[in-house]
């Protein structure tokens, strides 16, 4: 791909490049990365709009979202805690096999 600039963009260009002791390339290719990254997010909210406007999604309000963090914490405070790997026992995967299909 060549992308022709304008004389005005390529000194600023330039400029960056000397001050930063970096290549252009790697702005350009940065600054592209980072505006179709812009475009995709502002995509995916278009389509979550006409979900929500369709009634086919639903929003929460920051009090009801902050609330059922809230009540999700506590009840996990309650759970017995465990150490690192207990209930859990590390097979082989032939064993696994076995385990499965009962071979």
């Amino acid at each position: 791909m060549i992308i022709e600039l304008a004389p005005e963009i390529e000194t600023r260009l330039n400029s960056w490049s000397i001050t930063t002791n970096e290549p252009p390339e790697k702005f350009v290719k940065q600054k592209l990365e980072e505006a179709l990254e812009d475009w995709e997010d502002y995509t995916d909210a278009l389509k979550i709009c006409e979900l929500v406007n369709a009634g086919k999604m639903k929003t929460h309000s920051l009090e009801e979202v902050e609330r059922l963090s809230n009540e999700m914490d506590e009840y996990i405070k309650k759970l017995p805690s465990r150490k690192s790997g207990e209930n859990f026992k590390i097979i082989p995967y032939s064993e696994s096999l076995t385990a499965t299909t009962g071979a």
